[in-house]
């Protein structure tokens, strides 16, 4: 951490953290491919104590289409990974969508 201030990181601002910022266009393109979402759930947590707002999300999810959805978002982990893997019915493919 820089020490300076990041409206990312103050659960005031965003209680979601890096999440609330930049998950939320990643799964915006989830939904204009695949549909919108119907279900959805998971757990978000501040692990590293580095800041206010939280750090790790986990979720699923499914569409409307009956296509299922997963995701893991760890905003504090040792690896700067970035990494989104659709799997088909013969294939799949790996894209990302932070970079």
């Amino acid at each position: 951490m820089s020490g300076e201030y990041n409206w990312r990181t103050d659960a005031k601002v965003a209680p979601g953290g890096y999440f609330d910022d930049l998950a939320s266009h990643g799964l915006d393109l989830f939904c204009y491919l695949f549909g919108e979402v119907s279900e959805a759930a998971g757990i978000s947590l501040n692990q590293q104590k580095l800041y206010t707002a939280k750090d790790a999300v986990t979720g699923y999810w499914l569409h409307e289409n009956d296509i299922t959805g997963m995701g893991n978002w760890n905003f504090g982990s040792h690896e700067n990974k970035d990494d989104v893997t659709i799997y088909g019915s013969f294939r799949h493919y790996s894209v990302f969508c932070f970079r």
